[in-house]
């Protein structure tokens, strides 16, 4: 592998439960992240049915008169739910004071229920474990949505199993340690510039990412 190549890592081998294909995808993935820093997956088990549901019900919905969409945006100021207009975000902040804003609209949601416990529900948990807000329109947003959602929170603990074999550690090393996880997804939108992007702007500015996966 070179390092202009970000390797493809099939998984399936991992999920499959054999002790030899889980040692292998474990290596290739720790090969991957010591030499280059990325690696992409396939072999995940994600239907593609949900998948295309969500691509479609996504752009349905982004492809909508900006004061529909607007509809959905979370009447507190940055609060991680709901829909972000064009340029209202600014990811290179966090390394550069002044970076210029990001020339993309997104869709932030999060788990659709949790516990009735503190954890969960206490001031610190408020922050984090907030409802989602959904659209009117399309119809199908929520349910995509949420069905993509559940798939990715099944796949994240399975890609969190290949990397504590990675680093040597027992397969369910982390379990215990992201069984209350906070985690939110974001749909990101890149609309078409007729005129192009003005000067020293981008799609997404630079950033470090503050999570885990």
């Amino acid at each position: 592998m070179t390092t202009e190549t970000v390797p493809v890592i099939d998984i399936a081998p991992f999920l499959n439960g054999d002790d030899a294909g889980k040692a292998a995808v474990a290596a290739a993935v720790a090969d991957a992240c010591t030499s280059i820093g990325f690696f992409a997956i396939k072999g995940h088990g994600v239907p593609q049915d949900i998948i295309e549901d969500l691509r479609e019900a996504s752009h349905a919905y982004f492809e909508q008169p900006e004061e529909i969409k607007r509809a959905s945006m979370h009447p507190v100021a940055d609060t991680p739910r709901g829909f972000r207009e064009l340029a209202g975000e600014a990811l290179g902040r966090t390394v550069v004071q002044d970076a210029t804003p990001d020339l993309k609209e997104f869709y932030h949601y999060g788990p659709n229920s949790w516990p009735d416990e503190p954890y969960f529900t206490g001031p610190e948990g408020r922050n984090y474990f907030i409802p989602n807000l959904w659209p009117e329109d399309p119809s199908e947003f929520r349910r995509a949505a949420v069905a993509y959602y559940e798939e990715m929170n099944r796949l994240v603990i399975d890609v969190i199993h290949v990397a504590a074999m990675a680093l040597d550690l027992p397969e369910t090393w982390f379990d215990d340690k992201t069984d209350k996880h906070a985690t939110a997804a974001r749909l990101n939108y890149y609309p078409l510039l007729k005129d192009g992007p003005p000067p020293g702007h981008i799609r997404a500015g630079e950033h470090t990412d503050y999570g885990m996966l």
